[in-house]
């Protein structure tokens, strides 16, 4: 018997939306018709889940998306003519060993 669907997931193959599970430990894992289970095990997979699940309520409706903070104060601004231009003058190091 499956465990219960707890949320969806894009499929990182096939792009399909899966259905986002817990396994008896805890751990979240992805199923869906044409790729399976797709489980990542370690901490790194195991927060990208987590980041990009779209959970679902008590009611198996989804939940409201979580809106994200503006953080326009606190981006850096650039100057529309800024140029990044290399000002160093120097020579590669090869070149002062190898002189004309």
């Amino acid at each position: 018997m499956a465990n219960a669907t707890i949320g969806f997931i894009n499929c990182a193959f096939s792009g399909e939306r899966s259905e986002v599970r817990k396994d008896k430990k805890g751990k979240l894992y992805y199923y869906n018709e044409n790729t399976g289970m797709i489980k990542p095990n370690l901490i790194g997979g195991q927060a990208y889940m987590k980041k990009h699940t779209r959970f679902i309520g008590e009611n198996g409706e989804p939940l409201p998306p979580i809106e994200k903070p503006d953080n326009s104060v606190n981006e850096k601004q650039v100057p529309e003519n800024s140029v990044n231009e290399k000002t160093d003058t120097k020579q590669p190091w090869l070149s002062t060993l190898f002189k004309d």
